[in-house]
């Protein structure tokens, strides 16, 4: 039975190889118009993907946390799950709060808790006060997210707890992660730039 004959034009969907001297499927994250061979693969735009073998623009999506074209990050108290050029962000719901750049349900978390009048959250620390009546009335975290903001780690009771000094903390579901050798950074860091060279 004689070879198949690889076709001289590469048809959308896929690309001339040169170090193989025929079609090649368009890679992830990349259309392939097809028609040339002096056609390449085309990137989708920034924090987008795609299939491979994807033939036109209309086929990138955004990822997982971001949404709509070009692809935003999803905004505070809010998820995308991605994969939908026309859906829009996902409110996380009463008395629950998210990260920017959430991707599922599961990102979004409780509100430590509701005094009578104002409580802050969790955003801030585990300790909240709101006056009532008169008085300061003391209130307590019952029920944390598992997730924290940057400058916070979450504990083993799920709880969010200040970055200690010489680490830095991303917030999420992410531990803290150390400055490294003879670098030293403040409580509260949330990013690696935060640290810095010195003595410990």
């Amino acid at each position: 039975m004689p070879l198949a004959i690889p076709s001289a034009v590469p048809v959308p969907g896929y690309w001339w190889h040169a170090n193989i001297s025929a079609p090649a499927i368009c890679p992830v994250a990349s259309y392939c118009l097809g028609g040339s061979r002096a056609a390449l693969p085309v990137a989708c735009g920034g924090n987008m993907t795609s299939a491979a073998g994807s033939t036109a623009e209309v086929h990138c999506v955004p990822l997982p946390g971001f949404y709509g074209v070009p692809a935003q990050l999803s905004p505070a108290d809010h998820y995308s799950t991605g994969g939908n050029r026309t859906a829009e962000p996902v409110a996380c719901g009463a008395n629950l709060w998210s990260l920017a750049g959430s991707a599922a349900i599961t990102d979004c978390g409780e509100f430590c808790c509701v005094c009578m009048l104002a409580c802050l959250s969790c955003r801030l620390s585990l300790w909240h006060h709101s006056w009532a009546f008169g008085q300061l009335m003391a209130c307590t975290c019952t029920s944390c997210a598992a997730v924290a903001i940057p400058g916070y780690e979450l504990t083993a009771v799920a709880t969010p707890s200040p970055c200690p000094s010489n680490y830095y903390c991303v917030g999420g579901r992410r531990a803290r992660t150390p400055c490294g050798p003879y670098m030293i950074s403040p409580p509260l860091s949330p990013a690696m730039s935060h640290c810095g060279e010195g003595c410990r």
